[in-house]
């Protein structure tokens, strides 16, 4: 099984066994199509609280909150998730990944990272750093269907 922990915060300082983040990735073929599934672990903080919007409509500024993107459940004091990705919505040759989690308020608002930034280049959060990415390897899980572009990609 492939999977990414998230273990240190932004920096490389390390997170308690119990704020740590498991994520696990499998392959599934479902009615002719192929899906990466996401099965995630996290802590649920509850900080800051969920935003007051309607579901199913749009809410302003969701980075503020604890954030989750895919079908999740609270299942007491843990986040349990589970995402199935079609192959076609992945770039071709997948090779490299990262694994972030954002919690907490004001001054207590905590950036995770499972491969954190070097030392040096801290000093802000920002996860579209492509040189703190490591390799992944997808192909051990997924027997066909990485290598080649799909209609999304050009």
């Amino acid at each position: 099984m492939v999977g990414i922990k998230i273990q240190t915060d932004w920096c490389g300082q390390a997170l308690s066994n119990k704020a740590s983040i498991t994520i696990h990735f499998s392959y599934q073929l479902q009615n002719q199509q192929h899906y990466l599934v996401m099965d995630v672990v996290s802590p649920f903080y509850n900080d800051p609280p969920a935003p007051n919007c309607p579901a199913g409509q749009s809410c302003p500024n969701l980075w503020n909150y604890e954030e989750l993107q895919f079908e999740a459940n609270v299942d007491g004091d843990r986040w349990l998730g589970k995402a199935w990705i079609p192959l076609e919505y992945l770039p071709p040759d997948v090779k490299y990944a990262n694994a972030y989690a954002i919690h907490g308020s004001g001054d207590d608002r905590q950036y995770q990272a499972a491969y954190p930034a070097d030392q040096e280049k801290c000093r802000e959060p920002d996860f579209h750093r492509l040189e703190f990415f490591e390799e992944i390897d997808l192909k051990s899980i997924v027997p066909h269907h990485l290598d080649k572009a799909s209609s999304y990609w050009p």
